[in-house]
């Protein structure tokens, strides 16, 4: 009987030591992999700011560049004809845009197309069931 309880009590050992084996097994597996998640949260937080500085360190150059040319055209003939050009050209476009979304007229005349709409049976409409912008299709009440 003692030898049954000696085996018993033998392999449960076995088992709570594979078990604790086991854990810590796991234990450093877990710790492994949030190490490796920090380390690569830290790399990627590093090179996107790298990436900003880059970015900006770049723009603020371009940024030095151009104004540095552009004084240096400030007094030249070239400058101020170009910049006369642009104005001229802005103001023209602006005119021809305007004017096609908002007509301007001094004797309050516009003209458009007329389009007549006239019902197929003879009598007076009374209702329009339809609103503006509608889809209307073929046979539609």
């Amino acid at each position: 009987m003692k030898s049954i309880l000696t085996r018993i009590v033998t392999a449960l050992s076995a088992i709570g030591q594979a078990f604790v084996w086991l854990l810590l097994r796991l234990a450093r597996l877990v710790r492994f992999a949030f190490r490796a998640v920090s380390q690569t949260c830290q790399a990627i937080g590093q090179f996107l700011a790298h990436l900003a500085n880059s970015v900006l360190a770049g723009a603020a150059r371009s940024l030095r560049r151009i104004w540095l040319f552009v004084a240096g055209l400030r007094y030249s003939f070239r400058f101020w004809l170009a910049v006369i050009v642009g104005v001229i050209v802005l103001l023209v476009a602006y005119y021809v845009v305007a004017d096609r979304y908002t007509p301007f007229t001094v004797d309050a005349y516009g003209q458009a197309y007329v389009v007549q709409v006239a019902p197929q049976v003879a009598g007076q409409v009374q209702r329009v069931h339809v609103r503006e912008g509608d889809m209307v299709g073929r046979g539609a009440p």
